[in-house]
């Protein structure tokens, strides 16, 4: 008996998903890098066109998700900056965060951009503290405290939330930071 198996169907199968995966690389960096020029424009206080660039690009992120339905892992990279993004204009806006069920991300997406959030909310506290805006500064460092507090009750693998321990580390570090920045602003403004 003579052992056969069908490796050209193999092969083009592959191919074809390779060649998705090319696609879906290339839309995933143009879509990561509309969140980050979403979160620029709402550096330079232009919320309001950061809110437009955020509502196209959860129309491009549902597209992708519909069209690529078996590729999470390179589409949860832009959920995440989604999330950052999203939850970056709640907190400029002073506005609750939606549930990631309401964002339509998944939980890690939406854990991981809370944690990338940190980074953020860290360059707002220095732009206010910069401007001698200490209650906008303290507001947002409020934030930071609140969800680093929260975030410390998730004890989870690193295959199920990828990179979390080294992202809260950091976000350790950046809460660390803006405290000690607020403190001397505080003490500097009193004084």
């Amino acid at each position: 008996m003579k052992f056969n198996f069908n490796s050209k169907d193999l092969l083009k199968d592959l191919e074809k998903k390779q060649l998705e995966q090319d696609k879906l690389i290339s839309i995933s960096r143009i879509l990561i890098r509309e969140c980050s020029n979403s979160i620029k424009l709402m550096h330079a206080n232009d919320l309001k066109a950061a809110k437009i660039n955020l509502l196209k690009l959860k129309n491009s992120i549902n597209k992708l998700k519909k069209a690529y339905p078996e590729n999470k892992t390179i589409v949860q990279a832009v959920w995440q900056e989604y999330a950052e993004a999203y939850l970056f204009l709640c907190c400029l806006e002073k506005k609750p965060f939606p549930s990631y069920k309401k964002l339509g991300l998944s939980v890690q997406s939406y854990v991981l951009g809370l944690l990338d959030l940190f980074g953020e909310l860290r360059r707002k506290i220095i732009y206010y503290l910069a401007n001698k805006n200490l209650k906008e500064a303290e507001f947002l460092f409020s934030i930071m405290q609140t969800l680093f507090d929260e975030l410390l009750l998730f004890r989870f693998s690193s295959s199920l939330l990828p990179n979390f321990k080294k992202k809260q580390d950091i976000a350790r570090i950046q809460l660390e930071e803006s405290r000690i920045q607020i403190l001397q602003a505080r003490w500097k403004y009193e004084n």
